[in-house]
């Protein structure tokens, strides 16, 4: 991902929770870059992708390594984890994904893209349907059980950078740089709405536990929170000093983590800004790694955030309070 954000406009404004350097309660993978992240399962494991290696799966705690699953021509690829244990990973020049569990390494099955590239993947939350979006703006949904395509999903122009299966188990929200967001009934292909109003392209989606608001952020270095069934916009950050690489929610909705990235240059370092999602209040904000900030999750329980980004070893936990 090539992330570039303005620079005008009040990106540096005052009152702002302070940057002072904070400190990670641990580090895990200290000797991995790592581009994407993923909770396991509900038994306190984290997966990441490894840049050259492949799949690792670690435990939240200790960060004591669990398993490592090689996946074919492993680079910067997209990888998605299911609460069921399965994890996604995109190998051979990201045109296809392997479908493993993430502590057995058992596959499942393996898809491959029929067109473009691979930028993202996301899996429905009861591990029905895969979803992954391409370089070329095509969203395609499979059975992850037989690596069937189930769906070509045909309504972006451009790369789509985001997927985000909704709590339900039926819709599929995607964004990317074509400034759209389109919601999707993900098990007949049906497109429910697209919303074409946003400025800058989007890079990170995500859904409150309850369905009833979807997260989206990029480029215009600010997020937003919109009804997915009506498009209302319900409420929206003031203006970020960097773009919006990466969110999640906390399992009880009540936070939103967001990974930045200030310029294209992986030179300035990426922040991490924790929002109440109720005002959009900013809570704390800490810099985070020397560059993008590739993904953000939080732990099963709340209390902690991991975050990765693929210029910097390591995947760093911070305390979520």
């Amino acid at each position: 991902m090539l992330l570039v954000v303005p620079l005008t406009g009040g990106a540096m404004a005052a009152g702002l929770p302070s940057t002072a350097p904070v400190q990670p309660i641990r580090v895990l993978a200290a000797d991995a870059r790592c581009s994407a992240l993923g909770a396991v399962s509900d038994q306190g494991r984290l997966a990441a992708f490894c840049s050259g290696e492949g799949v690792r799966v670690l435990d939240w705690g200790g960060g004591d390594p669990v398993a490592r699953h090689a996946i074919a021509s492993a680079e910067s690829g997209p990888m998605a984890a299911s609460i069921r244990g399965w994890v996604a990973a995109g190998g051979a020049g990201r045109r296809s994904l392997t479908l493993q569990h993430g502590v057995t390494g058992q596959t499942m099955a393996s898809v491959t893209s029929p067109g473009a590239p691979l930028d993202c993947v996301s899996w429905s939350p009861d591990g029905a349907w895969l979803a992954a979006g391409d370089h070329a703006g095509l969203v395609t949904v499979w059975d992850p059980r037989s690596g069937r395509l189930l769906h070509r999903l045909e309504g972006h122009i451009a790369s789509v950078w985001a997927l985000a299966a909704a709590p339900d188990g039926i819709h599929l929200a995607s964004a990317g740089d074509d400034n759209d967001v389109c919601l999707w009934d993900a098990r007949s292909g049906r497109l429910v709405r697209r919303w074409d109003s946003f400025t800058h392209s989007a890079f990170a989606l995500a859904w409150a536990p309850d369905g009833k608001r979807l997260y989206l952020g990029g480029a215009a270095c600010v997020i937003t929170a919109v009804d997915p069934m009506t498009g209302t916009i319900l409420g929206q950050t003031s203006r970020q000093p960097q773009g919006i690489s990466s969110l999640a929610l906390s399992p009880d909705g009540r936070l939103l983590a967001a990974g930045g990235a200030a310029l294209a240059s992986v030179q300035l370092p990426g922040d991490i800004a924790l929002f109440e999602t109720t005002r959009f209040q900013e809570r704390r904000r800490f810099q985070a790694h020397a560059g993008v900030v590739m993904a953000v999750v939080f732990a099963p329980d709340g209390a902690a955030i991991a975050s990765a980004s693929e210029f910097e070893p390591g995947i760093k936990v911070w305390a979520a309070e």
